[in-house]
């Protein structure tokens, strides 16, 4: 008889699979916590619809069916799927089950969507409204300059420790998706900034009982946490930037951006940037090659011919 995954163990194997992810994958909280929400969902509508023998294809047929008809976008689906085949898969590896029901399943088709950015003289000028006015605002500042001069995630800036800084050396070490980690160097005027910022930092400190092993901290001794810097993030741009370009993850895009606007070479910019598939770092390419032929619209002469 065929293995399949049955109904009545699906929460067994569910609790199996998230401690497999995060002890031997080493996936971050968040991505854990994120892969047993798709996977409760899933699992909520099979019991809705009274599924209560074994999953096939023809369930996850119609699951995808059913996020389509709630407009749930594409790439939230592609994402969902992308769980499920993930999940699959390690049942398959740890031959609990014999075949994947999610094989041969198609994602759905996204839209291409160029990621947004900022021009370099707006982030000039919200680091400029932070300037020499107090202690937080040269933290503030800090963080938009870490976002923006090297390229971070907020999970990644949140989560930099002291003891991976090198100012010596002129970099950083981060800890990226799937544990993955890269060396960043850091401009010398980010280098002088983190300097000033250590000696303000040792003062907030003192605040709480026994150092705070994260670079970022607020005035309490406390590590930042990411509800935190979206929100210094956004007040910071709020009056430089339109809105739906107030997040952090804007400064990462704008680094990219302007790294290959400037000649960078794609395969560093990937490194850089921690992306694992060198087409995830090509969606910047588009945006610059589209800002070089606005520029030759406007200023050729040719251009203007008809």
């Amino acid at each position: 008889m065929q293995k399949i995954l049955l109904m009545h163990h699906f929460d067994r194997e569910l609790v199996e699979y998230l401690k497999y992810i995060a002890q031997q994958k080493r996936a971050s909280d968040l991505t854990v916590e994120a892969y047993s929400t798709d996977l409760q969902l899933f699992n909520k509508f099979l019991r809705d619809n009274q599924i209560i023998g074994g999953i096939t294809r023809v369930h996850v047929r119609k699951y995808i069916h059913h996020l389509s008809f709630l407009r749930q976008s594409p790439k939230t689906i592609n994402r969902k799927l992308s769980t499920l085949r993930s999940f699959f898969r390690y049942l398959r590896e740890q031959q609990k089950i014999e075949n994947n029901p999610t094989a041969n399943i198609n994602s759905q088709k996204e839209p291409v969507v160029l990621p947004k950015f900022l021009q370099q003289n707006q982030v000039l000028s919200a680091l400029s409204q932070l300037d020499g006015k107090d202690d937080v605002n040269l933290r503030n500042s800090l963080i938009i300059l870490y976002l923006y001069g090297c390229g971070l995630r907020v999970s990644e800036l949140v989560n930099l420790q002291i003891n991976n800084v090198d100012l010596y050396r002129c970099q950083i070490k981060v800890l990226g998706k799937r544990q993955k980690e890269r060396i960043i160097p850091l401009p010398k005027a980010l280098v002088k900034k983190t300097n000033d910022w250590f000696v303000l930092r040792q003062a907030w400190v003192q605040n709480r009982t026994g150092d705070s092993k994260f670079l970022f901290i607020d005035k309490k001794g406390k590590e930042l946490t990411r509800s935190g810097v979206y929100s210094i993030v956004s007040k910071a741009l709020g009056s430089v930037a339109e809105k739906g370009k107030t997040n952090p993850h804007i400064l990462r895009h704008s680094y990219a951006t302007h790294l290959l606007d400037s000649g960078a070479d794609l395969v560093a910019v990937k490194e850089l940037l921690g992306h694992l598939s060198l087409n995830t770092t090509q969606i910047y390419t588009h945006i610059s090659s589209q800002r070089l032929k606005k520029t030759y619209q406007q200023a050729h002469p040719r251009a203007r011919l008809k």
